[in-house]
């Protein structure tokens, strides 16, 4: 069901979603801990007793210093101005308590891929904001350094968004093409790859690396990817990419590079 207004989701365990609608037009996520029986130990902002993890979602979000709360037995919310990366505390054992994180939904994929991420797995540092470091473009020797990006790889010793992904700098995620609104003027390449078909301007030869790049730019028409051969100066522009086409059209090819289109 799709709600107008402010979403309040409440993960548990990544299995089910709860939503909740108050009058605004941001939409928030608050993912529970993995573990029972924790609590983020800070002094809480304020310490109330609510019906529901809904109504201390609600709570904290109206609450403009909130950055997470603890829910405990009696419905006890602990709204807090801190959260579990920032330094100031960590989780500690406590009988009947969960710890929440709040984030802002951009509702593109982009919160729920952080929330799939190992770091949340494996010890709850699922926000976005617990990033020390951005995955994509940092040195890597294999794909599992690059794991914390759903649909990143390593490839020349950094990590890239593999070529059925777009890359979204701003958020340091690989997304699929349906999850982009609009696209920047970068582009991420992946040597001796090629989409086969699907192009609506075919050069043959006489074009650069930077003719081409320009000439996809400026097309007239939305051109998500570019295939260009080094050795015979082709360009080959399209309105497509491999994240659309998947598997089926697009694979290895020794002669040209692709350059997928990076998101806003």
């Amino acid at each position: 069901m799709h709600h107008k207004g402010l979403s309040l989701s409440v993960f548990i365990n990544v299995a089910w979603i709860l939503d909740f609608t108050v009058c605004s037009t941001r939409y928030y996520r608050a993912h529970m801990s993995s573990s029972m029986n924790v609590k983020f130990n800070v002094t809480p902002l304020s310490t109330f007793t609510s019906t529901s993890p809904l109504a201390c979602t609600q709570a904290c979000i109206g609450t403009s210093a909130c950055r997470s709360f603890n829910a405990g037995p009696g419905g006890r919310c602990e709204l807090l101005d801190s959260h579990l990366c920032d330094g100031r505390g960590d989780l500690v054992s406590e009988v009947g308590f969960r710890y929440f994180d709040i984030d802002l939904d951009l509702g593109d994929g982009s919160l729920q891929t952080a929330y799939l991420r190992p770091a949340c797995m494996d010890s709850h540092r699922c926000s976005p904001k617990c990033r020390t470091k951005d995955v994509l473009g940092a040195s890597c020797t294999t794909d599992a350094d690059c794991r914390d990006v759903t649909g990143a790889a390593c490839r020349a010793a950094t990590c890239h968004c593999k070529p059925h992904y777009h890359t979204r700098q701003a958020y340091d995620s690989c997304v699929e093409a349906r999850h982009c609104t609009s696209f920047s003027a970068n582009f991420t390449v992946t040597r001796g790859y090629a989409l086969t078909d699907f192009n609506n301007d075919v050069y043959l030869s006489g074009y650069t690396l930077s003719t081409c790049m320009y000439a996809c730019i400026s097309a007239t028409y939305l051109c998500r990817s570019f295939e260009f051969s080094p050795p015979s100066g082709a360009c080959h522009l399209s309105s497509n990419s491999c994240s659309d086409t998947k598997n089926v059209f697009c694979g290895t090819n020794a002669q040209y590079d692709y350059y997928s289109r990076d998101c806003l």
